[in-house]
């Protein structure tokens, strides 16, 4: 994993990371909403309780059984462990890859004034990551990550597929849908 993902993930841990708030902090005159969804913006709204990060979280938790989906950093270390009880040594790079994609589409939002059309974008993100990170790891191990990155593309692409076949709203449908499955 490159150093600046690692960086960015310390960050993220010692809530550091430039969200609204913390540049609220510190004199920042600017609107303190997320770009997604217009709620304020903070370290656990953007990564885990936003609409578009829930939609990511969900469909992850897709990927491999799970029936919740965290809410915050801390929790998502224990979900990654009871989730994926042998995939330790994949946690950080799961968790960063998703971390890093959100922040980057919420960038884009914020200074390209470009926001994805669907949460589909951030999970391709994620996975053309973790296949890129892949290459570091021993063959064995870069196999299963594969393996489990050809899971979360079907998954995403099934979704992606219903997407397209129902009218212009069906897309937020189902992210709202898958939402609404994985806090039951």
């Amino acid at each position: 994993m490159p150093s600046k993902i690692k960086i960015f993930m310390w960050l993220l841990t010692n809530n550091a990371i430039l969200t609204k708030d913390n540049l609220i902090k510190r004199k920042w005159k600017g609107e303190p909403e997320c770009y997604f969804c217009r709620n304020p913006e903070n370290i656990p709204h953007l990564f885990f309780q936003c609409s578009v990060a829930r939609t990511v979280w969900a469909i992850m938790a897709k990927c491999f059984g799970a029936n919740t989906i965290p809410k915050n950093l801390n929790q998502c270390w224990s979900w990654c462990e009871k989730w994926l009880p042998f995939g330790e040594k994949f946690h950080m790079c799961g968790v960063a890859a998703i971390c890093w994609a959100i922040w980057k589409a919420r960038n884009k939002a914020c200074f390209e004034k470009v926001i994805i059309k669907s949460p589909i974008e951030i999970i391709y993100y994620v996975c053309a990551l973790i296949r890129y990170w892949a290459g570091l790891y021993s063959e064995p191990d870069r196999k299963q990550l594969e393996d489990g990155l050809n899971t979360m593309l079907q998954i995403a692409n099934k979704i992606l597929k219903r997407q397209k076949k129902g009218d212009d709203n069906s897309g937020d449908q189902v992210s709202c849908r898958m939402v609404i499955l994985m806090d039951k």
